[in-house]
Order: C-alpha cells, then structure tokens, then sequence
C-alpha cells in the first residue's frame, strides 16, 4: 500500500498533463479554419475549410534557377453564416463559385462536430477538476472513479469526431473541388491532425485512471488476504475512507487486573440478610471461641471464587467451635459484607 501511496500522485499529475495536452489541441481543432485544405492551381489560391469558419490565400509558384518557389500572400477568412441560401440559390449549378459556396456553406455534420468538441473540452475540464479534488479526499476511490468516467467521455467524443470525420470528408461531394479546367482532391488539415492528437491524449489519461482502480483493487484484495493471515497487518494499511473510526470497545474489568484475580461488583451475588439470625463477629467477638476468633479477624476471604469460601470452612474443620448459624463477614479488600452460612463445628 505504500508504493500505491506514492505512485498515485505521479500518475496523477501525468493524467492532468496529458488532460491539458489534450484540452489545448481540442480548441485549436475548434478554432482551426483548416480541417480540409485544397490548392487550386489555376486560381493561384489556396481555401481552407473549417467547421464555422473559411479562409483563402494567394499562392504562386514561381521558378528561380530551376527551383521552385511558392509565395503566399495574406489569408482572407469568412465565417460560414456570412453565407446565405439566396446567394447560393442564384449561382448555377455548373460554374465553379456554385462549387465552391457548397464547400463554404454550413452543414449538418458542421454543427453536430462543433457541439461534440465543446462537450468534449467541458468534460476535460471536469477531469481537471476531479484530479485536483483527489488531493482533498486522498483515501477515497470516488474521486478517480469521476476521472477515469470523465476521461472517457472526453475519449468518446474525440474520437467520434475525427473518426467521423474521416469518412465524411472523403464522400465524394465533400472530397473534390471543380475547377474551371479540372477536379482538385482536398486533403486534411491541421485541424484535423489536432483532434487526433487529443484523442490520444484523453485516452492516455483514460488509461491512467483504469491503471489506478486496478491497482486499488489490487492492494484492497491482498490487504484483506493479509489481514486474514496476519491479524495485525492491517494495522499499518492507509484507511480506505477519512470517515471517524469507531471506538474500540472498552475491555473486560478482569483485563486491566490480570494479577490481582479480581472481579467486577456486579458479578457478586450477596445472599439475602436475615436480621433474626445474622451474626457479626467483628461486632460481637464474644460469641467466638479463643480459638477461633484471631482466625476470623485476619483471616481476608477473596470475593472470585467459591473455591475459598470451601477453603475457610475445612479450616474452621480444624478448630474445636461452638455452632454458628451465619456470619457476615467484611474482607480485607473492599468492605462488602458477604455472608456466609457456616456449619456445625466438632
């Protein structure tokens, strides 16, 4: 359980950077106008494509001692609402700006990819969030629980967007680009390339969390077999949980006094008085014999067993007496009247 206590903030901290890593390449793919980039050459400009907003460039190619050199110019953009259905109405279906108003326009698929990416950065920020409230309840599994759940659903919507998108951008009326004299192939951008690499970040943070709940129940079930073999070895174990422990139950009165071989108050049994024929020989040292009087006032009878209450009576076996009915008694240890029924001496 120690290496668990110190490898899980390490492995933490790593999922937190990579949870970053993956946030920031998440908005640059948002941002980025560049999912899909076409250069067409007999315009001399370069359009690239993003979820809601377009830009265009001017390229020319130049030759200079037999090399070839491309210069670009200023890049225009326009957002993808700038463009309205009448515009695009009155175009003919035939010419390239009608071609090219159909790459620029809003789509379905658009929409749907910008709302998966924020959902996407939401629950990577909860992931955040979630790693730094596991330095609060260090001892709980709830809170990598919630990490490893968000971190795959930041890896779910990731992932269903360029995977998506993979297949979407190369249908055959989003992949090619008509020309006044030819058919350009559109190729992916660096917006795309971006959200693969958040992809593969979530899912490393993803992979992190599945590590550290394996390793909890790892040390969870070998504490529980130790704890079975080794009745102590819990003891040195970090609590699972930061709720109060209950109190330990208070032991037996016996347990404090091991040596002294006493018991309790409660646990003695008083016989009941008889004031007719109860007789205190403390009080009324008269009624006792000589011989038997110094053994009584010295004699200190133990309150545990009944064993020395037999002990007494083969000892007064020994004296000559005269008939005792009963007695009360006061030991030496606590003063507590214990009566004694004694019987008829020879």
């Amino acid at each position: 359980m120690v290496e668990l206590v110190c490898l899980k903030p390490v492995l933490l901290v790593i999922a937190a950077i990579l949870t970053s890593v993956g946030l920031g390449f998440s908005i640059a793919a948002i941002a980025s106008p560049s999912w899909e980039v076409v250069h067409m050459r007999e315009f001399q400009t370069e359009h690239h494509h993003g979820l809601w907003l377009d830009c265009a460039r001017n390229v020319k190619t130049i030759t200079s001692n037999g090399e070839q050199i491309n210069l670009y110019g200023k890049t225009h953009c326009t957002y993808k609402f700038d463009y309205t259905y009448g515009e695009s109405a009155m175009l003919d279906d035939s010419v390239p700006d009608s071609e090219n108003v159909t790459h620029l326009s809003y789509k379905v698929f658009h929409i749907a990819y910008m709302i998966m990416i924020a959902l996407s950065v939401i629950s990577g920020l909860t992931t955040i969030t979630v790693i730094v409230g596991t330095c609060r309840y260090r001892n709980s599994v709830t809170p990598i629980l919630l990490f490893t759940m968000t971190s795959l659903m930041s890896t779910a919507l990731s992932s269903g967007v360029f995977g998506s998108y993979f297949f979407v951008s190369h249908s055959s009326e989003n992949r090619f680009i008509k020309g006044v004299t030819a058919i350009y192939d559109t190729d992916f951008g660096d917006a795309y390339y971006f959200e693969q690499y958040a992809t593969y970040s979530f899912f490393f943070a993803f992979a992190i969390g599945m590590l550290l709940l394996k390793l909890l129940k790892y040390f969870v079930n070998f504490k529980s077999k130790l704890s079975r073999k080794l009745p102590g070895a819990s003891t040195y174990s970090v609590p699972e949980s930061n709720k109060p422990q209950p109190f330990l139950p208070v032991p037996p009165y016996h347990q404090f006094y091991p040596e002294q071989n006493l018991q309790p108050p409660h646990f003695i049994k008083k016989l009941p008085k008889s004031p007719a024929s109860e007789v205190d020989f403390h009080s009324q040292p008269h009624m006792l014999t000589p011989s038997q009087e110094p053994f009584l006032r010295n004699y200190s009878f133990p309150k545990s067993s009944v064993s020395s209450t037999s002990s007494v009576f083969a000892s007064l076996r020994s004296y000559d007496a005269d008939t005792v009915s009963r007695a009360s008694i006061s030991t030496s240890n606590s003063q507590t009247p214990l009566l004694l029924g004694l019987e008829t001496m020879v």
